[in-house]
């Protein structure tokens, strides 16, 4: 993950990720100036390295004078391509620039800018008073050797509102481009913004935010230039965890994504933060359905991964809890059950398989983090299956002087649906890495949000209302991480 730092606010915006030899490239728009596409590399997918910016904004007048917004990166033969948004006219007018490089450090802009503008048969092209005209966020693919473009654009015709659509085109060499009819057309939103496609278990995949920054969501199709049609549940990645890119890295389909979160960790100005967060992979299921689960952590283990059990040092607060061998079940009576480990950690990969009687079920379940000596203090990844969501809950005492120091509470850092286990069974994987916080269940990304009260603190198991039973409990620590966000 990468936090950019610097004497004004600066965040990482949208993005492209490209693999060249093993390593990592991330290529960045740059908040809020829009003035550089910034370069980042990486070797593990988490710590990155500044590289020379890439391209800046032309000279007043030029195609991109105003401001560059959103770019894709894609090789073919042995050159980069990089399609970037440019703004003019105040903003109002988006077009598609070109930018070349044979090493992905030196990048020309192409003497033929702009290379791609909307096409008025399909597409909302005229700009008429301070009414934008939208055509930005390329992503490429290569595809027997055509270059396929995929774009945030509007159709030209239908209801305001739901005019959002994925424009695409076409180019036999990455500089003569060819505008095609929308390779998607949604219909439920005003802009379809940084559309991405990855091939994948034999289908074809479109990645976008569905308008507003609201929900990151796929479409599915049998071809590249589609139609993509819309599965049962469309959502891939739980809110504030936007713009992803695909990248074959490791022989595994990655989604790249910037997060948004809280600034409660020590950081002096209040407000968000926005990040180029851990990578993700997706799997397709045979049906077509995508699934995206955290990546694998373990190169950046601290040590052997250890099971708990009925020796390890351990302090519950509340509830009834009994080990019965390799299991700990616990019970809670209208009430709530913790149990915590006795020694803090920081960063760390907790596993555990929950086990949910068929009758007196605890309502809600899961695992605790960076919590104080009783887990009246921290963080819970809760399961709530009655409910149909998972939740990352912040149990904190208001730290503000004044009257509002007395109060103390609970409140929610991120929600998710969750679809309940049939056979009560729940495997949960929880990353705790710096401010980043990911819950995986059954295999799937549930949670992922930025919230760190207390850099370190007891993590355990909790569950309310009911009985369960928690199996196969093991610990991963993980090195330190080397960031640049201030504690």
């Amino acid at each position: 993950m990468y936090f950019l730092s610097a004497q004004n606010p600066c965040e990482i915006g949208d993005f492209e990720v490209v693999e060249e030899q093993g390593r990592l490239h991330a290529f960045y728009l740059s908040l809020p100036s829009h003035d550089v596409v910034g370069h980042l590399a990486s070797d593990d997918g988490i710590h990155w390295t500044p590289q020379p910016d890439a391209i800046r904004t032309g000279d007043p007048g030029d195609f991109d004078g105003d401001q560059i917004w959103t770019m894709g990166v894609c090789r073919k033969g042995d050159t980069w391509f990089m399609l970037y948004t440019a703004l003019s006219q105040r903003g109002l007018m988006q077009k598609t620039g070109l930018a070349v490089s044979r090493d992905l450090v030196r990048w020309t802009k192409a003497p033929g800018n702009p290379v791609i503008e909307a096409d008025g048969r399909w597409y909302e092209a005229a700009q008429r008073g301070e009414y934008r005209v939208d055509w930005r966020d390329p992503h490429m693919v290569l595809k027997d050797g055509v270059l396929h473009g995929f774009i945030c654009a509007r159709r030209r015709e239908g209801l305001l509102n739901r005019r959002g659509c994925a424009g695409y085109f076409t180019s036999a060499d990455g500089y003569r481009w060819q505008v095609k009819p929308p390779a998607c057309t949604v219909s439920n939103c005003f802009d379809w913004e940084c559309p991405s496609v990855f091939a994948l278990g034999g289908r074809w995949y479109m990645t976008a935010i569905a308008g507003g920054n609201s929900r990151q969501v796929y479409r599915v199709a049998e071809r590249i230039e589609g139609p993509y049609r819309r599965p049962h549940d469309d959502s891939i990645l739980p809110g504030l965890n936007l713009s992803a890119r695909p990248c074959l890295w490791r022989g595994k389909l990655h989604l790249f994504h910037w997060q948004r979160g809280p600034k409660d960790w020590g950081f002096t100005r209040e407000g968000n933060y926005a990040f180029l967060a851990s990578p993700k992979i997706a799997r397709a299921e045979p049906d077509g359905a995508l699934v995206v689960e955290s990546f694998d952590w373990t190169p950046l283990a601290a040590g052997p991964s250890a099971r708990l059990g009925p020796s390890t040092p351990a302090a519950p607060s509340c509830g009834d809890w009994s080990w019965r061998g390799a299991t700990l079940r616990g019970r809670a009576v209208d009430s709530a059950g913790i149990w915590l480990a006795a020694a803090p950690c920081a960063d760390f990969v907790l596993t555990a398989e929950v086990r949910l009687p068929a009758r007196n079920a605890a309502r809600e379940f899961g695992l605790v983090l960076r919590g104080n000596d009783t887990g009246d203090e921290g963080v819970f990844a809760s399961c709530v299956p009655g409910r149909y969501a998972a939740e990352m809950v912040r149990y904190v005492y208001n730290r503000r002087r004044g009257p509002e120091s007395l109060w103390r509470g609970r409140s929610v850092a991120q929600s998710w649906h969750m679809t309940p286990a049939p056979d009560g069974i729940y495997r949960l994987r929880l990353i705790a890495y710096g401010p980043s916080l990911e819950l995986n269940v059954n295999g799937r990304l549930l949670l992922a949000a930025s919230t760190m009260p207390r850099r370190t603190g007891r993590l355990g198991l909790f569950l309310e209302d009911g009985d369960a039973a928690f199996r196969n409990v093991a610990l991963q620590p993980l090195r330190p991480p080397q960031c640049n966000w201030e504690w």
